[in-house]
């Protein structure tokens, strides 16, 4: 079986929280586009949750707005 690229997926993920006008299906969406090939076999959204995870763990406040967009400060 070959070998799947190790590529992270973290700093796309950063990105796009930290973007703050995106919901979890938009970032889901855009990585699944961005970084097919790296995303296969992942689960996606649980990595997605862990960098939330990770950033509030550093201070970061994060929070959904009206129509579910994660904001990250």
């Amino acid at each position: 079986m070959p070998e799947r690229p190790t590529k992270a997926l973290a700093p796309l993920i950063d990105a796009m929280l930290l973007t703050g006008n995106m919901t979890m299906r938009g970032i889901v969406r855009e990585l699944q586009r961005k970084a097919s090939s790296v995303c296969h076999g992942r689960d996606i959204r649980a990595n997605v949750r862990a960098r939330l995870y990770w950033l509030k763990r550093r201070g970061r406040l994060a929070d959904r707005d009206a129509q579910g967009r994660i904001h990250v400060q």
